[in-house]
Order: structure tokens, then C-alpha cells, then sequence
């Protein structure tokens, strides 16, 4: 049974923290909250599992007591990631008071650093050594179910809220969820002499299961190019294999040490645990390495295109997907809901293919113009009203400095409008919070709009190159685009004889865009 356990645990260990490392190889993982919280709470449950197999391995009742401690200490931050993950899922700023949650986790650690979490190692249920519970041991217990709870309650909510593809995310997660809390649970039921096998101990391999489904749900409709995803996930294997197979010759002599000299016992756990550490903290940096240094592991130019493409599509298949449940059906307002987003992500398809039409069009052809007279004014607030929702959810100002003079001109309204669109979604995508400023002016021959973000700005080396079709430079790459909206406001700014140019101090200092368009 012993060995059973173990070999659970060691499985959890694993496959909890190699799921957590490969949701950070998605796009932008290091910068996407929802990636990273979600890897938190995937390396906190391989903590609580790695610190329990060390119990198994310890040598002598004081290690294992050492052990049984540090395995509780990641347990607590186990829903509080989670719920903190879910928060990130589902809205766009989290409330202040949830950081009061962390004073669960911090509470736990004063506890346990007490010896009132743990009071020792002791032999049961054929075990030579297994946790032995401390008075605080209940109210641990009740803090965690306090904050599942809370955090499936706020999980249904935001399901019942939700629709499309998000719901059927949710849906992911709310089963899994409910597999892996119920299979984790068994754990704490032990030190209370309460083994029921074969719930103990292979009700865990249900906390590999939820992980499992929910990376799989952010994996579904993050889509990033599976085969790039494949090739990263590999690299992650081989580089974790090898740091692994690293640390064995450490492990063994540090053992064989605290079997020869049991007074040593604790500063060599310590140094164990710190020569591991160092060693597998590695991982990401060769991982970084191998990712910049060998185009293999990168998305080439056009996974851009397929990304813009695959967006709209994975929506319409989503809807379809849900259209085809009878109670979708039988509801006639959920299913005009959902016939609406497939016509609007038809549209938005049709209109990036007749983007890529014009951005692949034959060199020097001139694009065909409908002119006619238009208040240029009032088409700067109409793109404004209609970006302002973007801008909002990300916490940006817009401010809007028009001139008294209506500025009327002849040119055509909507390849205008796609420049306004164009330029100020690109202000919004490279601005995390701040101001985005449109100003409109003119001179005796031009009209001179200007667009101006505090966002991270441009190198000064891109700078020449912004306007060039495909072109993302790091920024970019980084943001995830199709790198031709740029080239398309280039485009039709220079079909009404106007010009277009970017400034920029450099990274961190913004980004300020500015054409012309010719008054007669």
C-alpha cells in the first residue's frame, strides 16, 4: 500500500508540474494572468505531492515530520490560485478584497511553523511513518472547503452569466473541478485515521484529471498552432529530463549521508531541498533560450494569418456546437443569440480575407476609391464611440481633441474608417493602461491626424518597418497579430494621396502615429 500511494503521488507530482510549465509555453504565458495563476495553483498541488513522497523517503522520523510540515505549506494557496485563476477567467479587474484570501495561506504557514498543524510522523496503517495531525489540523480543513466553495459558487455564477465559447470553457473547468476536489479531499481525511481504499490513494489521480481538463479547455480555445505547442511541450520534456536526471546523483549521496550521520538530519534536507531548487529553477531559462535561439519552436509568419483566421472560426464552431443541443433549440432567445454571433464572426471573416486580398494585390495597382464628401469629425467619433468598450476593458482612456472646423473632405468614408480602427486597435493592443489621444488638425493643404498611446512603444530599430506587410518586430510577436493592419492604413492613406508615419522614444516611452490626407 505504501508503494501505491507513493507511485500516485510521484504521478501527481509530475504530471501537475509538467501541465503548470506547459501552460506557460502558450502564447504569452509569462504575461497572461490567467497562465500564470493557473500554473501557480498546478505547482502548488505538485508541491503538497512532492513534499509527501519525500515523508515516504525519509530515513528517520525526524526527517519525515520535517517532510510532513513543508508538504503542508503549499496547500492552502491550492483554491486560493484557483479561485484567483478563475477571477482572471472571468473578469477584468480583480476586487481588493480577495487578497484578504492570502491571509488564509499565511495563517496556515505561521500555524504549521508552530507545530500546530503537524504534530509529527507516526506509524499507520502499514506505513512506517504517515502524518500525524495538530490541533489547528480542523480549522486548516475548514479554511480550505470555506474557500472551494466560495470559489464553485462564484464558478457557477460566472457560468450561468456566460455564453459561446466561454461557456463551454467554464463548463471544463466546473467538471473538472468537481473530479479533482472530490479525489483530492480523501488526502486530508488520513491523519484522522480514515483510509478508505481504493478511494486512498487513488482518489489524487482525480487532481491530475482536473488539471488535465482544464489546461486541455485554455489549450482548446487558446489556439495557438498545436504543432508549435507539440514541439515546445517536447522541448519542456527533454530539458526537465535531463535537470532531473541531474539531481539523482545529489538525492542519492544526500541520503546515503542522512542514513550515516542522523544528527545532520535537518541541514542536509535543507541543503537537498536547496541543490534540487537551483537545479530544476533552471528549466526556464534554457527553455527561453532554446525558444529564441532556434526558429523550430517558433510560429513563422503566417501562423499571424492562421491565428486571425482560426479566431472566428473556433466562435462559429462553438455556436454551432451549442446550436445543436436541444434546449438551445427549444430556446428561441438563446438561439438568436447565438445565429447573431455567427453572422458577426462571418463578418468579421469576410472582412480580413478582403484585407488580405488588398494586402496581396498586385504591386502598384491602385485600390478602387468610392469618394464622396464627408465630415471627418464625425467619423473620428464613431470609431471612437465604437473602440471605447476595447479601451475600457483594459483600463485606457480615450480623449478625443477635435477641431471646431467639421472638417469637411472628399474621400472615402470607410477606407478612412478602417484606418481610425486600424491605428487605434493597435494603440489599445500595445497599451496596458493609460491614455490613448486622437487629435485632428489642418494646415492651408492637409488634414493632419495624429494618434498618440502611452503604451510600450517602438524600438528604435523597427521603426522603419512598421508599415511593412507582415512585419511584427518583438513587440509584436508578442501581442499575437497578423502584423497587415498597419500596412493596410499605409495603404489606403497613400491611395488618397496622403503619407503616414510613426514616432516613437523607444520602448516604454509610447507610440505616436500620425497621416495626412490632402484637403482638395
Amino acid at each position: 500500500m505504501k508503494h501505491e500511494y507513493f507511485w500516485v503521488l510521484a504521478l501527481v507530482c509530475a504530471a501537475t508540474s509538467f501541465i503548470g510549465i506547459l501552460v506557460l509555453c502558450l502564447n504569452q504565458g509569462f504575461k497572461k494572468k490567467t497562465n500564470i495563476t493557473f500554473s501557480l495553483f498546478t505547482f502548488s498541488i505538485s508541491a503538497w505531492a512532492l513534499g509527501i513522497c519525500l515523508m515516504f523517503l525519509a530515513s528517520s522520523s525526524k526527517a519525515a515530520t520535517f517532510y510532513c510540515a513543508l508538504s503542508q505549506n503549499p496547500v492552502p494557496f491550492i483554491p486560493v490560485f484557483y479561485f484567483h485563476y478563475l477571477y482572471f477567467q472571468t473578469q477584468t479587474i480583480i476586487p481588493k478584497w480577495f487578497f484578504a484570501l492570502y491571509l488564509y495561506p499565511l495563517g496556515s504557514i505561521i500555524a504549521n511553523l508552530g507545530g500546530w498543524l503537524v504534530s509529527g510522523a507516526i506509524p499507520k496503517y502499514g506505513f512506517e511513518l504517515m502524518i500525524q495531525a495538530g490541533p489547528a489540523y480542523p480549522w486548516f480543513i475548514l479554511g480550505f472547503m470555506v474557500v472551494v466553495i466560495w470559489a464553485t459558487v462564484f464558478l457557477i455564477k460566472a457560468l450561468r452569466n456566460s455564453s459561446g465559447l466561454k461557456k463551454l470553457q467554464l463548463q471544463y473547468v466546473l467538471t473538472g473541478s468537481i473530479i479533482g476536489y472530490f479525489g483530492g479531499a480523501m488526502n486530508f481525511w488520513v491523519p484522522y485515521h480514515s483510509w478508505i481504499y481504493p478511494l486512498n490513494p487513488y482518489g489524487s489521480l482525480g487532481i491530475v484529471a482536473f488539471v488535465f481538463i482544464v489546461a486541455y479547455a485554455m489549450l482548446r480555445f487558446h489556439l495557438m498552432d498545436i504543432r508549435i505547442f507539440i514541439r515546445r511541450a517536447l522541448l519542456v520534456l527533454v530539458i526537465y529530463f535531463i535537470l532531473i536526471g541531474a539531481s539523482v546523483p545529489f538525492l542519492f549521496l544526500i541520503h546515503l549521508k542522512l542514513a550515516q550521520f542522523p544528527p545532520l538530519a535537518t541541514s542536509l534536507i535543507v541543503l537537498e531541498v536547496f541543490i534540487v531548487s537551483s537545479i530544476l529553477s533552471l528549466g526556464p531559462f534554457l527553455y527561453a533560450f532554446f525558444i529564441r535561439q532556434n526558429v523550430f519552436f517558433q510560429e513563422h509568419m503566417m501562423a499571424g494569418i492562421t491565428h486571425e483566421l482560426k479566431g472566428p472560426l473556433a466562435t462559429i464552431e462553438g455556436a454551432m456546437e451549442m446550436l445543436s443541443e436541444p434546449r438551445i433549440l427549444a430556446n428561441e432567445g438563446k438561439k438568436s443569440e447565438y445565429f447573431q454571433m455567427v453572422n458577426a464572426n462571418v463578418d468579421r471573416l469576410r472582412n480580413y480575407v478582403n484585407s488580405l486580398l488588398v494586402v496581396f494585390q498586385a504591386e502598384g495597382k491602385m485600390p478602387a476609391m468610392e469618394i464622396a464628401a464627408l465630415g471627418f469629425n464625425e467619423l473620428v467619433n464613431d470609431v471612437v464611440h465604437a473602440t471605447r468598450q476595447q479601451a475600457g476593458a483594459r483600463k485606457i482612456k480615450m480623449q478625443a481633441v477635435l477641431s471646431d472646423n467639421p472638417m469637411i473632405i472628399k474621400a472615402d468614408k470607410e477606407k478612412l474608417r478602417q484606418v481610425l480602427s486600424n491605428l487605434l486597435s493597435n494603440a489599445i493592443k500595445f497599451t496596458k493602461e493609460g491614455e490613448i489621444r486622437i487629435s485632428v488638425e489642418s494646415d492651408s493643404k492637409n488634414l493632419i491626424v495624429s494618434i498618440q498611446d502611452s503604451g510600450i512603444g517602438i524600438p528604435s530599430e523597427d521603426l522603419p518597418h512598421v508599415f511593412n506587410r507582415f512585419f511584427q518586430g518583438k513587440q509584436g510577436r508578442s501581442a499575437k497579430g497578423s502584423g497587415i493592419g498597419l500596412t493596410i492604413a499605409k495603404m489606403w492613406v497613400e491611395a488618397h494621396g496622403g503619407r503616414i508615419w510613426a514616432e516613437s522614444k523607444g520602448e516604454g516611452f509610447g507610440t505616436k502615429m500620425t497621416f495626412t490626407i490632402p484637403l482638395n
